[in-house]
């Protein structure tokens, strides 16, 4: 495929005021649009946008084609099946009916105590309505249809967002001052999304970074300004929350004092001085993010295990620095990259492969305990043997206990220091991927408010001219004082010796 083709992505969009519009000559704008070409042109990346209707849209998403971005609410069911770029809004999600309806002064009013509820069909809010039983729910394919059945009273209820009523009401020319909230479901937020396909894994970390740092530009506060006027024309209660719009009224973001930072211990980039004190690359970048966010928490340290444990059972557990791989996708908020590692197999045997499978079955392979790594070998049918550290690692290969270690570069090099040998002779063997290692954030629980004011404080940290400094200044110090090969790379550590 041409480079020209595969740089350029496919956006699709639904027709809805203010956000994605089309005009006689086909061609869209609104918030959503100009948003989503700002990040995409961030990336580095060309798009070309449709407006389809909704459920076109969903099912486009849902045949998992790559290189398509849309927006959608983000859901529970959903979670699994989409990279969640960035937020958009915050909507709140009712229940409605008619001003007359005898519901209106129910007290304890349940979904359930209503007969007939129209939503529509194939929305996530119909899966809502399932999972409670409701006894007839009335389905339509459109929400002004939705709408309209409530009002005509074919339905006793209308299950939608409070934004979305206004914008159809308006849209249609309907009478929707009949229509009284009754029950306030959930708040909804809407994000940019890609479908997870493993073509789409780097995009959707290309597009994250850049949908960042658009939101932390001069363009996207001008977009900001431009919108908010436009939708409190149809709802008052519209603000803005850490680059998110937000139709919940003045929603501020809930307390961040049990936001629990903790370090995974990595040689040169985090490590505990004689005081007991976090030191290092990484922590002290946490720090300055902290700051510029106004969060200033202490950092603790933990082992891999622990930090798993905790953030999978609670929320605002910020950690470092955790390698983005597959099977960890799901466990956290990925907030910036902080250091790129080539993954690989090295050996002193001088021979060379290009996949796991061409290497012979009787090769032994020394990865660290409890790494990825170590079940990828073994999933390729090779002898795997686990070490403690890299430097017992490194010395089973040596002294020909194992044929290669499956590693980095700078695991190597942090294997041959632990056991004091130069290890001249270690050759890479063979090339297994990129990885890159970031500062996560837990999910359960944690809001996309802070998930936002952290990115968005990385961005605004790397930056700085201060940070540029500072991150060159301690690259040339590492490798210098240290023997690291490293180079900074657009607010990354990659740990490979720089091209010339």
């Amino acid at each position: 495929m041409p480079d020209a083709q595969k740089s350029k992505i496919r956006v699709i969009t639904s027709n809805s005021p203010v956000f994605s519009e089309i005009d006689a000559q086909g061609e869209v704008s609104g918030f959503t649009v100009s948003l989503v070409k700002g990040v995409i042109a961030n990336a580095g990346i060309d798009a070309r946008f449709e407006t389809l209707p909704f459920a076109t849209v969903i099912s486009e998403l849902g045949s998992k084609k790559p290189d398509v971005v849309s927006v959608l609410a983000r859901t529970p069911e959903r979670e699994n099946d989409y990279y969640w770029i960035t937020p958009l809004t915050a909507n709140p999600v009712a229940l409605f009916v008619k001003s007359d309806s005898p519901f209106v002064n129910q007290q304890n009013l349940s979904m359930a105590d209503i007969p007939r509820i129209s939503v529509l069909e194939n929305d996530y809010r119909e899966s809502i309505l399932r999972q409670h039983e409701i006894n007839q729910i009335v389905l339509k394919d459109s929400w002004a249809e939705a709408v309209n059945a409530t009002l005509s009273g074919e339905a006793d209820g209308l299950f939608f967002s409070q934004m979305g009523v206004a914008l159809v009401c308006k849209q249609h020319q309907l009478d929707c001052s009949r229509l009284v909230k009754v029950l306030l479901w959930d708040t909804a937020y809407s994000y940019i999304v890609l479908p997870k396909t493993v073509e789409n894994s780097e995009l959707a970390a290309k597009l994250t970074v850049a949908a960042s740092e658009y939101k932390a530009s001069s363009a996207y506060r001008k977009l900001i300004e431009q919108t908010v006027p436009q939708l409190r024309k149809y709802l008052p209660d519209v603000s803005v929350e850490e680059g998110i719009i937000s139709f919940v009224g003045d929603k501020q973001l809930g307390s961040t004092n049990d936001l629990w930072v903790i370090a995974d211990l990595i040689p040169y980039f985090a490590e505990m001085d004689s005081r007991g004190n976090i030191v290092g690359y990484i922590p002290d970048l946490v720090r300055k993010i902290l700051h510029q966010a106004g969060l200033e928490q202490q950092i603790l340290a933990a082992p891999w295990e622990r930090i798993v444990r905790e953030a999978q059972s609670k929320s605002n557990v910020l950690a470092f620095a955790v390698a983005r791989t597959p099977d960890r996708e799901e466990l956290f908020h990925w907030l910036t990259p902080v250091t790129r590692n080539m993954h690989a197999l090295f050996g002193i045997d001088g021979k060379t492969y290009t996949s796991l499978g061409d290497i012979p079955k009787d090769k032994k392979i020394a990865t660290l305990r409890s790494d990825y790594r170590s079940e990828v070998s073994r999933e390729a049918g090779l002898t795997t043997i686990e070490f403690d550290s890299w430097g017992s690692a490194m010395a089973a290969v040596l002294s020909g206990e194992a044929d290669y270690i499956f590693g980095s570069q700078g695991g190597i090099q942090v294997g041959c220091k632990e056991i004091s040998k130069a290890c001249r002779d270690v050759q890479l063997v063979m090339p297994h991927r990129y990885v890159t290692a970031y500062i996560v954030l837990s999910k359960i629980g944690t809001q996309p408010e802070l998930v936002e004011k952290l990115k968005n404080a990385a961005v605004v940290v790397k930056q700085s001219e201060e940070y540029k400094q500072w991150a060159q200044q301690w690259s040339e110090n590492t490798k210098m004082k240290k023997g690291l090969e490293q180079h900074v790379e657009n607010g990354v550590i990659n740990l490979w010796r720089m091209a010339k």
